[in-house]
């Protein structure tokens, strides 16, 4: 998952750097989704958590059902470790369970799903902000 650059320098822009760790995610989503790449919850779960990629696998099942979102799954391998301390290696560990889970890239339909990007992006904006 690449972040939004901002400033055409390939650098984050500066706003989003700044910017709370939930705030960061909620651009993400509506960023990736509005791209032709869509949304890589793998990436999500290592930045953000495996409960954020779980809430908005849950909020676009229904969309998935209906065809207005896609599921490709991506295989990519991590580099293996070498000369690491301990803190690196779980680390590497710990992204490499994210990525074995087999986490799926979703995408908006076209040209249904884009149609309607702002009602899909909107549901798991709720999903992921509760009152």
């Amino acid at each position: 998952m690449a972040a939004f650059d901002h400033e055409g320098d390939g650098q984050l822009g500066r706003e989003q750097a700044q910017q709370p760790p939930a705030d960061q995610l909620l651009d993400t989503v509506m960023l990736s989704l509005r791209m032709a790449d869509g949304l890589d919850l793998a990436a999500v779960a290592e930045l953000h958590g495996l409960d954020a990629a779980h809430c908005i696998e849950a909020a676009l099942e229904p969309h998935l059902a209906s065809g207005l979102v896609s599921m490709v799954h991506q295989q990519e391998q991590l580099p293996t470790a070498t000369h690491q301390d301990s803190q690196t290696q779980r680390n590497h560990e710990q992204r490499s369970s994210i990525r074995t889970q087999q986490w799926p890239c979703l995408r908006l339909a076209d040209p249904g799903g884009f149609l309607v990007s702002n009602d899909i992006i909107s549901d798991v904006f709720a999903a992921l902000t509760p009152e």
